[in-house]
């Protein structure tokens, strides 16, 4: 590969199976010209003859995948600097349910609207039929870990597990671990999700795998009804694949100085009260927290807080110490001071 017409050739047939690709084109240095392929995984097709930038585009490709924008980086060669653009081509976005039951009906439907290809799978062959699901791009009939293994999964897939028991989750997960799904999400209870993660560990399945994992599932809006446990799941997928997002009402974000200034004041009135607070302010975060840089929340001595934080105040603990402090939730990591 390096041939600007077959480097080309191989990106439309990539896009035309439905499949996620790169283009690399080395636009300064001693290839300026050439053109590479690489797939969703950041395997590169053929090679430049320099290991070092085959893999500084496998890196580069992956990471405009994920970011969802093209890049450009300078790389260092024994023949001097090589500068590569690269440009990312996604995949259609396409939703795996595994589950076909009363929830399944309203999130097919939520799904297909937002732009997602859904397809379906249960090992029942009444309840994955077209007749429930008519909006599916396909409806599969069978076990699930052979259903799975058939289905394409991209980094433009999510894939959610909402069967009817926890041996059809854990069948699930073992299928999906280690595919390069953006989204893996499980409902269940905090208590089955916690036994199956523990049991799916047991049997092998990386921590990496099910840490990756969304679970509980959705976003905490209040839902109840099927549909409205729907539209929380896909606005979770939504904020997972924007990596933009904050989960915060906008009326909030619109007046974000505001809120983290009330919370100023608020230490203020009482260490003029000659009280002792201490004021938290996220520096860093980490994973897949949804706090950010900036936010601030107070912490009275004897165990009170008050601010706008996402990960929730219960593991923001008081202490004697100053400087930096982390904390660890479920979906991530976040440092204050």
């Amino acid at each position: 590969m390096g041939s600007g017409t077959d480097a080309l050739q191989s990106l439309v047939d990539r896009v035309d199976r439905g499949e996620a690709a790169v283009l690399a084109t080395v636009v300064g240095g001693a290839l300026a010209g050439r053109k590479f392929v690489t797939d969703g995984a950041g395997r590169l097709e053929g090679s430049t003859g320099d290991v070092a930038l085959d893999d500084a585009i496998s890196n580069a490709a992956v990471e405009a995948l994920r970011a969802r924008k093209p890049a450009r980086f300078v790389h260092a060669g024994p023949d001097g600097d090589v500068e590569v653009y690269v440009e990312p081509y996604e995949a259609p976005l396409e939703l795996i349910i595994c589950g076909a039951g009363h929830i399944a009906i309203p999130l097919c439907k939520a799904a297909t609207f937002a732009g997602y290809r859904v397809i379906v799978i249960d090992d029942r062959a009444d309840y994955a039929s077209r007749k429930r699901f008519p909006d599916a791009a396909e409806v599969i009939a069978d076990d699930f870990e052979p259903a799975l293994a058939r289905t394409r999964v991209t980094t433009s897939t999510a894939i959610v597990l909402i069967t009817r028991g926890h041996r059809y989750d854990w069948d699930c997960v073992r299928a999906v671990a280690g595919r390069p799904a953006f989204y893996v999400g499980m409902i269940g209870s905090r208590r089955r999700v916690k036994a199956a993660m523990l049991g799916l560990e047991q049997e092998g399945v990386s921590r990496e795998a099910l840490e990756r994992m969304y679970a509980p599932i959705g976003l905490d809006i209040g839902a109840q009804t099927p549909e409205e446990i729907a539209i929380a799941i896909v606005a979770e997928i939504i904020l997972v694949r924007s990596g933009g997002g904050t989960a915060r009402p906008i009326s909030e974000i619109e007046r974000g100085n505001s809120v983290e200034l009330e919370v100023i004041r608020s230490v203020l009135g009482f260490v003029e009260g000659g009280e002792r607070v201490a004021l938290a302010t996220v520096v860093e975060t980490r994973g897949r927290c949804r706090e950010r840089p900036g936010r601030r929340w107070r912490l009275r001595s004897r165990g009170e807080s008050w601010g706008r934080s996402a990960a929730g105040a219960e593991r923001h603990r008081w202490s004697r110490r100053r400087g930096r402090r982390c904390g660890m939730g479920r979906r991530g990591r976040c440092s204050w001071i």
